[in-house]
């Protein structure tokens, strides 16, 4: 059965978002790539707003990855592979196949790549789920348990590892060479991992499970060093509760 003018635009409309992302597609692309003029686009789906709206409630939260994602999973995964940095935009179309303008549409410049990465590497310092919530903003329920708490953050930071296997090493970069935006990033997420732990350490002591005088400060610069590399503790699975109870059960002695 033959496809309506509405499901091919669809179509055509879904596959432009793999290529680039929405705010560079107009009302003109869709018309082109699908052969029919731009009024008859409008009839069927609506302006560019409607479009973006028609994206997100069709796109699945298990859908694949989209090409910018993979574009900057890639740059990831290939970090250090021709000297010390990222791969050039070059390199990066080389080693996903395909065109420079391709990956232009998602990063015109270098540094828009690299801004990218850092705010995907902010999710490193996600504290969400302290307090059983799933959102990073204001605490929400009652605090987790320590142990359940550094458990848990640490093996977030490991599945992001075998994610990224070289996190720790772009981050190191980034935060060394990267744009003044993307440092910025990196920075704010540290800040609010701090700010986030000693919130949580504080519902801890209130309730009378951390002794009194705990220093707080070290735990929140111990967590946050543990954070920043644990790529070699990515196979096995039982090292952040077993680190966690050890750190627990030490820090708690004075």
């Amino acid at each position: 059965m033959a496809r309506s003018t509405k499901e091919r635009l669809l179509g055509v409309l879904a596959e432009l978002a793999e290529e680039r992302p929405l705010d560079r597609i107009a009302i003109i692309d869709v018309a082109d790539r699908a052969g029919v003029s731009r009024p008859t686009v409008v009839r069927h789906l609506g302006d560019k707003r409607a479009l973006r709206r028609i994206l997100a409630e069709t796109r699945s939260p298990d859908a694949p990855e989209s090409q910018r994602e993979r574009l900057l999973h890639a740059a990831l995964i290939h970090w250090g592979s021709r000297g010390e940095g990222p791969p050039s935009l070059a390199q990066l179309a080389e080693q996903v196949g395909l065109a420079k303008s391709s990956v232009a549409w998602h990063f015109p410049h270098k540094a828009d790549l690299l801004i990218a990465v850092a705010e995907y590497l902010s999710s490193l310092y996600d504290t969400s789920g302290l307090w059983g919530g799933e959102g990073r903003a204001a605490p929400q329920g009652a605090a987790r348990e320590l142990s359940e708490g550094v458990a848990l953050l640490l093996r977030r930071r490991i599945e992001l590892a075998k994610a990224v296997p070289r996190l720790s090493v772009a981050l190191a970069w980034l935060r060394r060479a990267g744009p003044e935006a993307a440092q910025t990033l990196l920075d704010r997420a540290e800040r609010e991992f701090r700010r986030s732990v000693a919130s949580w350490l504080r519902s801890l002591a209130l309730r009378g499970e951390l002794e009194p005088g705990v220093d707080r400060e070290a735990w929140i610069a111990l967590l946050e060093t543990l954070m920043r590399d644990l790529e070699q503790r990515v196979g096995q699975q039982s090292w952040p509760e077993r680190i966690g109870a050890l750190l627990v059960s030490g820090l708690q002695r004075r």
